[in-house]
């Protein structure tokens, strides 16, 4: 047994060296005699920041989940810390104490017993908190595969620690679900493959042999929990084989819950998706946002038209758009869709001159831009894609 965890640990140091940052540290708890073993990536400046945890999935390194969804640098240059728990053995217990499975039982006993992963948990946000690290009102849980699954099981005991979650690859196991009720809303994201093998989308039995939720009772789950009424917003980003079929429940009283289910996707999330990227937009501006460059306002409503091209005729037919300036760094986009249900959608201005008017959603990470002189707005996605034409402006009120 010594002669494994010494080869567990040497494996962990190894593969974390290959990806630590500048501003990477270890941290180390004692929970019940055994230790526990966090990297963290502080952001530059003086904290609290908003704060990231990810939990690796199983037989993975919190470096290989640092590696795999790039947050270990794009979190911090975005003004997050991050922070990787690694779990004993590359596995988390997830099961209520006296619960655990006879074969989880056996696989821990070369560490002394089941760990009390709950407990680790809480104590590294209690830490990171008394630091002065993690801003306590934001404090994001991220679970990928087995990690989510322990993700669930932090956010069905302990929901008031968490401003939001994200679920990708994951499921609800029925030994958490049967009991598990959140003490406030949460905002959620979660991302499933149709063809997962390893926690099936359907349900069932897992390969680990949990039996587990279908991904659409998890989802359903999350919206009520949040309060969502009314259709989820539907669009569809294809990628290869596989495409991504994206629903925005954005009517939920207590945030949203956005869920991208990959059809034909297995047990990974694909790169295409850029995981990343997606996720700090969906958990908003961290402590660095972009700075808002506006002199003076000049135009307060546009009146805009989509071209009836767009995305393959997607607008069914072609609408209009009232765009109105609600603050000086502020629009509200609003618009009636191709089943006469109206939108809406919220925009911060990035940048403003006599010419050009720049904005950005980050709850989907798309920018705008409205050209004036050729009447002409286009969008991309992130802040490096190619600028796509989709409209004509039909009218400004601009001095």
């Amino acid at each position: 047994m010594g002669s494994f965890l010494r080869l567990l640990s040497l494996l962990i140091l190894v593969i974390s060296t290959d990806i630590r940052g500048a501003n990477a540290e270890s941290l180390t708890f004692a929970i019940n005699g055994q230790t526990r073993t966090v990297m963290l990536e502080r952001a530059a400046g003086t904290g609290p920041h908003p704060t990231i945890i990810v939990l690796h999935g199983a037989a993975a390194t919190f470096a290989a989940e640092a590696r795999a969804t790039e947050l270990a640098e794009q979190g911090p240059r975005q003004g997050y810390a991050v922070a990787f728990p690694q779990g004993l053995g590359l596995r988390w217990n997830f099961f209520p104490p006296g619960r655990e499975t006879a074969s989880t039982v056996t696989f821990f006993a070369r560490f002394g017993g089941p760990p009390d992963d709950l407990g680790f948990l809480k104590t590294l946000v209690t830490e990171l908190i008394q630091r002065g690290i993690a801003d306590p009102k934001r404090i994001y849980l991220v679970g990928r595969s087995l990690g989510g699954v322990m993700a669930l099981r932090m956010a069905c005991t302990n929901t008031n620690m968490f401003a939001g979650i994200a679920l990708l690859i994951s499921a609800m196991p029925e030994v958490l679900g049967a009991d598990c009720a959140f003490a406030k809303p949460l905002p959620a994201i979660v991302i499933n493959g149709t063809e997962d093998w390893v926690l099936p989308y359907q349900g069932g039995l897992s390969r680990g042999g949990d039996n587990l939720w279908p991904t659409e009772q998890m989802v359903s789950f999350l919206r009520k929990t949040n309060g969502c009424t009314g259709n989820a917003e539907r669009s569809v980003l294809p990628f290869g084989p596989q495409r991504a079929e994206i629903e925005r429940a954005a009517a939920c009283a207590g945030g949203p819950v956005v869920f991208y289910r990959i059809v034909g996707g297995g047990h990974d999330v694909p790169l295409s998706l850029k995981p990343a990227t997606a996720l700090l937009a969906f958990f908003g501006p961290g402590a660095n946002p972009p700075p808002v460059q506006i002199a003076k306002p000049r135009c307060t409503r546009l009146e805009t038209r989509m071209f009836t091209d767009f995305c393959n005729g997607c607008t069914r037919p072609p609408f209009n758009q009232q765009i109105v300036r609600t603050a000086d760094n502020e629009w509200t986009v609003t618009y009636v869709d191709g089943n006469k249900v109206q939108r809406t959608s919220k925009y911060s201005a990035l940048a403003e001159s006599s010419s050009e008017i720049l904005m950005y959603d980050g709850s989907r990470d798309i920018q705008a831009k409205f050209d004036l002189k050729s009447r002409t707005g286009f969008v991309r996605r992130g802040q490096r894609g190619e600028w796509t034409p989709v409209l004509n402006i039909l009218k400004d009120d601009c001095s």
